[in-house]
């Protein structure tokens, strides 16, 4: 995009945007590489905003996101990492509007020529549990705010098991499922809060039928199966990801039949793959 906001532009619109990723677009001589707002109260949630840059001329602001104008958006769990900017912003620039909510955002490993790597703002504006690198930036008022390496799971910038980011965030107002789906917060780890940034950490588990984790495949697997399909069993995180035996993301009566099946010395038996699934 030659001018402003190569990934998105919205001018005096508002809309709603989940679940989406903003990658690798680029502004030149302008404002925004990944997103542009003007006079716009936008929502983004559960969005990650990455690698996307403004460069040439000394308003190459907001390398991931400018927001000017009367704006007032919001950023509720998202993602904002590896942006850049020639001039200052190198992952958010804010120029103008009031009223801003970001919330549950992690900004980390932008980057800028002469500003502020990670927020730029002229407008005072409070930010609210968020992952900010560096120093609370100058005009943001930082509420239970921490400042430590996500330690992302590239490419696709999910939070490991050891992340500071995991359960630091705020439930109020937060989203009730992250970028894949799974629910917010994750019922399953540590103290069952919300996490920090688009993705809500789960732990992997197998999918292998064995839904009662005695080490053998029986009746019995098959018959809970059945029992969390019909809501009559409440499972522990293990025993969902053992049930999924086709790995759909979901514990439906194909899989109890799949699991009994096998049980019988007939059928393919599971998938018996490694997921990250909390839905049924």
């Amino acid at each position: 995009g030659f001018f402003t906001g190569a990934g998105l532009q919205c001018s005096g619109t508002s809309p709603d945007i989940s679940n989406c990723i903003f990658k690798d677009n680029a502004s030149t001589n302008a404002f925004g590489g990944g997103i542009y707002l003007s006079a716009s109260n936008a929502v983004f949630t559960n969005c990650v905003i990455t690698g996307n840059s403004v460069v040439s001329g000394v308003g190459a602001s907001g390398g991931g996101i400018y927001c000017g104008g009367a704006s007032s958006p919001t950023f509720m769990n998202c993602t904002i990492t590896g942006n850049t900017a020639e001039s200052v912003g190198g992952g958010l620039t804010i120029a103008g509007g009031s009223a801003y909510l970001i919330q549950n955002c992690i900004f980390w490993g932008n980057t800028a020529g002469t500003g502020e790597n990670e927020i730029q703002s002229s407008v005072a504006i409070p930010i609210d549990h968020s992952n900010i690198q560096g120093d609370c930036p100058p005009n943001i008022t930082c509420v239970d705010c921490i400042s430590v390496n996500p330690g992302f799971v590239v490419p696709d910038y999910h939070l490991p098991e050891d992340s500071l980011c995991i359960d630091a965030g705020s439930d109020i107002g937060a989203p009730l499922d992250d970028i894949d789906g799974e629910d917010r917060p994750n019922p399953f780890w540590g103290i069952g809060v919300t996490d920090i940034g688009a993705d809500e950490y789960y732990e992997p588990c197998l999918n292998h039928g064995d839904v009662n984790g005695d080490g053998s495949l029986t009746a019995s697997d098959a018959q809970n199966a059945f029992l969390i399909t019909l809501g009559l069993m409440t499972p522990t995180y293990d025993e969902r990801c053992a049930a999924d035996c086709d790995g759909s993301g979901s514990v439906t009566a194909a899989d109890a039949q799949s699991i009994f099946l096998a049980v019988l010395g007939m059928g393919s038996g599971c998938e018996d793959t490694i997921l990250e699934r909390d839905s049924i």
